[in-house]
């Protein structure tokens, strides 16, 4: 379902003889008022008044809408005679939309019936006046531009000064009152500062020279604190002491107690030794291996050559390497530990390197069993044990 939501019939033109048209534009929209575009046929109907009873004149037109928005001429396509209108003032429009139900009429009040008032040609006189009544009654010359005046001007008018009215007292002496110097000092005086002096007067009152300075005795409002002016900030030792204690660790081995329990106890180095069996009678059949010789030791006593025992100083990875022989043709060494063996040789003068994760405190060492008692070969010669950390954990 269509809808024109505005329509306009315009006078024709008094070229046009009879039979004439009549101008009409609009606007389109569809049933959920969206406008329409394209080519659409549509269909006006002129009926003699309001019901619609009477057709006086029908056409269909194929109308170009852009937009919404259209224009046709009535009789453009099919000729329409506007004598028929003489007795029709209150003829009313229909318009039909592309087979659509036909819209509300649509009153075109006295265009078709002035159309026709335009080319009527048995017109003796004009609301009654005859023409030689009106053409008397017409003003000449200049009184004809005179009498327009009063409704429009032409395109060429200049307007001048004497003719304009209302003009503001103060322009009406046509003269540009500029004011003298004089009489703008004596509108400031009495508003304004006349000389510096009275301006830096009304100023120090109320603002600090660039020279001048404050002094304590001067300042209002000081903090209670501040008032007999000691620094009340000094506090002694034991007044410091006496806000800490309580908050604060009182000594090294609080602080050291706490941190051990939170942090990997750091040493100087990482550490690592050498050790050797100087001298004979060391069989092993304890269990270890003594080693009773180091050739070096770095980051603490943490081989003891009287036990034989390592004892890892902090959690970590440890490389452990040795050369051992035992009094067995097919002897064996072994690495122990607080928790087992953890790794042994398949024969004789095998040198073999170990790899274990410790925890701080764990003890290893090297020694034999007693089916495969260990034995000594010479000094510096047989027997090697070492070990190093290699990564802390």
């Amino acid at each position: 379902m269509r809808s024109v939501l505005c329509l306009l019939a315009t006078l024709p033109s008094l070229a046009f003889a009879a039979p004439g048209y009549v101008p009409v534009q609009g606007v389109l929209t569809d049933s959920n008022g969206a406008a329409v575009d394209g080519s659409v046929d549509v269909t006006f109907t002129l009926y003699d008044d309001s019901s619609g009873s009477t057709s006086l004149w029908t056409d269909t037109l194929t109308v170009v809408v852009t937009d919404g928005r259209f224009a046709v001429a009535l009789g453009s396509n099919l000729p329409l005679d506007l004598t028929t209108f003489e007795n029709y003032a209150g003829a009313h429009l229909g318009i039909q939309v592309s087979g659509d139900t036909e819209m509300a009429l649509v009153p075109l009040d006295h265009v078709p019936y002035a159309a026709h008032a335009e080319h009527a040609t048995n017109a003796d006189t004009v609301g009654g006046e005859s023409l030689s009544g009106i053409v008397s009654q017409i003003p000449l010359t200049s009184d004809i531009q005179t009498a327009a005046l009063g409704v429009c001007l032409p395109s060429t008018y200049v307007p001048d000064w004497t003719d304009l009215t209302g003009v503001p007292t103060g322009f009406s002496d046509g003269v540009d009152d500029e004011l003298t110097q004089a009489e703008v000092e004596g509108f400031a005086r009495g508003v304004a500062y006349d000389t510096l002096t009275e301006l830096t007067d009304a100023l120090d009152s109320r603002y600090l020279s660039s020279g001048e300075t404050l002094d304590w005795n001067d300042l209002t409002n000081v903090p209670s604190g501040l008032a007999d002016g000691d620094d009340d900030t000094q506090l002694s030792q034991a007044t410091v002491e006496g806000y800490a204690r309580g908050v604060a660790y009182d000594t090294v081995a609080e602080l050291t107690g706490d941190l051990d329990a939170e942090y990997q106890q750091l040493v100087p180095n990482d550490p690592s030794f050498c050790a050797y069996d100087s001298a004979g009678g060391n069989d092993g059949t304890n269990g270890v291996y003594i080693g009773n010789t180091e050739w070096f030791e770095v980051g603490g006593n943490n081989h003891d050559a009287t036990t034989g025992y390592f004892t890892a100083p902090v959690a970590g990875v440890y490389e452990f390497t040795w050369s051992a022989y035992t009094n067995e043709p097919t002897g064996r060494t072994f690495l122990f530990s607080d928790v087992g063996t953890l790794a042994q040789t398949n024969g004789n003068g095998i040198s073999i390197t170990a790899m274990a994760s410790l925890a701080a405190g764990q003890r290893v060492w090297l020694g034999g069993t007693a089916s495969y008692r260990m034995t000594w070969y010479g000094a510096g010669g047989h027997n090697i044990f070492c070990g190093k950390l290699i990564q802390r954990r």
